[in-house]
C-alpha cells in the first residue's frame, strides 16, 4: 500500500511542476473529393498570379449571339466579327510597339521638341476607320443583322410549331390569334423563312 501512496505523490508533484504535454487539436478532412486539389497537393504545386494580358476587347467587337430559330447567318456573322477582332488585336500590338519605340525616342531625345506623329494606319483609312471592316462589310454585316427575326423567343417559336401542328402551315390568321404579340404578316414571314430553311 506504501508504494502506491508514494507513485501518486509523485504524480502531483509533476502536475505542480506545470508540465503540460499538448497534443494539439484534431485535423479535421474536409468533405467531399476535390480532383483538382488532390492533384495540386500531390504535385506541390502553388497557384502563381496571372498576368496582366493586356486591355480588354471591346464589347462590340463579340459576334452578337443568336438563337437558331431565329434564321440569322451566324457564319457570316462569325467571318466578319472575327475579321474585326483580328484587326483590334493587331492594332493593340502596334500600339504596344509605337509605344515602345516613343520611349526609346524620348531617352534619346530629352532636350528636343517632340514632333506629332500620324495616327497609327494598319490597313488603310477606310478599313481602320470601320475597325478593320471595308464599307462594303459594314453594309453587309447591317443588312444581315436585319434580315434575321432577333423579335422571336423561344415561346414565340414553341407557339408557332404547335400552332402549326393544330391549324397547319398556311393558316397564319389563326397561327397569329395563339402568337400574342405577332400580326399575321410576320407570322407569314416567320413561316416562310421556316419551311424554306426549317
Amino acid at each position: 500500500g506504501g508504494a502506491g501512496l508514494e507513485l501518486f505523490q509523485k504524480e502531483e508533484e509533476g502536475a505542480a511542476t506545470g508540465f503540460f504535454l499538448d497534443i494539439g487539436q484534431r485535423d479535421r478532412k474536409s468533405r467531399g473529393y476535390n480532383i483538382d486539389q488532390l492533384y495540386r497537393e500531390q504535385m506541390g504545386s502553388k497557384k502563381e498570379p496571372k498576368q496582366p494580358a493586356g486591355p480588354r476587347m471591346p464589347k462590340h467587337l463579340v459576334t452578337p449571339q443568336f438563337a437558331e430559330f431565329q434564321f440569322f447567318d451566324t457564319v457570316k456573322l462569325d467571318e466578319l466579327y472575327a475579321k474585326k477582332r483580328d484587326w483590334w488585336h493587331r492594332y493593340q500590338v502596334a500600339l504596344k510597339e509605337k509605344d515602345g519605340g516613343e520611349e526609346k525616342k524620348k531617352e534619346k531625345k530629352e532636350g528636343e521638341e517632340e514632333k506629332s506623329e500620324p495616327e497609327l494606319v494598319l490597313d488603310g483609312p477606310e478599313v481602320d476607320a470601320n475597325e478593320g471592316w471595308t464599307d462594303a462589310e459594314k453594309k453587309e454585316c447591317e443588312v444581315l443583322l436585319t434580315k434575321g427575326f432577333s423579335n422571336w423567343s423561344k415561346k414565340d417559336f414553341s407557339v408557332f410549331k404547335s400552332a402549326c401542328e393544330r391549324h397547319g402551315r398556311a393558316a397564319y390568321e389563326s397561327i397569329a390569334q395563339e402568337l400574342e404579340n405577332k400580326d399575321a404578316d410576320e407570322v407569314r414571314k416567320y413561316s416562310e423563312t421556316f419551311w424554306k430553311l426549317g
